[in-house]
């Protein structure tokens, strides 16, 4: 699953063609071309998801991302993203998520064939999103604070359950 928006505006159309043509769904506003969904929609299909692929080469922080490492989904963005919004304590490459090459339409259909078989596998997919969503516990919630990890399963609640 990816959840795109202005996608002809930030111009990475050619990368949600390139991951749709490979199985991949992209939800979102005006011209995604799977539709618009609700924001309950879109955490019921993270929930079942096999991975969230972020496309954009470079964004702010965005709910996506914290959302499918809370719902403990592969999240799949690029490097140049990781540094960009200086995620480095969340998402690290070949732990908490895996990173492709957008600059290429042929090499990023390449590194998306080969993340999508490797998370293809329950026990791989398991790893890794449960890594994520450690790793998000970790760092945003404060395991030593009531009202974080009382936050934190309020969160889980309203979202996941």
């Amino acid at each position: 699953i990816c959840l795109v928006h202005n996608v002809a505006r930030w111009g990475y159309g050619n990368l949600v063609e390139t991951f749709r043509a490979l199985g991949g769904r992209c939800y979102g506003g005006g011209e995604a071309p799977d539709g618009l969904i609700t924001h309950r929609k879109a955490m019921e299909l993270l929930s079942s998801a096999q991975c969230m692929v972020h496309l954009k080469v470079g964004d702010t922080v965005g709910y996506a991302v914290v959302e499918a490492m809370a719902s403990a989904v592969p999240f799949v963005c690029t490097q140049h993203y990781i540094n960009e919004t200086r995620l480095h304590d969340l998402l690290e490459p070949g732990k908490t998520c895996e990173v492709f090459d957008p600059f290429s339409p042929t090499k990023a259909s390449l590194d998306l064939q080969a993340i999508l078989r490797h998370f293809a596998d329950p026990v791989v997919n398991a790893r890794y999103g449960e890594a994520a969503r450690d790793r998000l516990r970790k760092v945003m919630w404060n395991p030593h604070n009531k009202e974080h990890l009382d936050g934190w399963e309020d969160f889980l609640a309203r979202n996941f359950r």
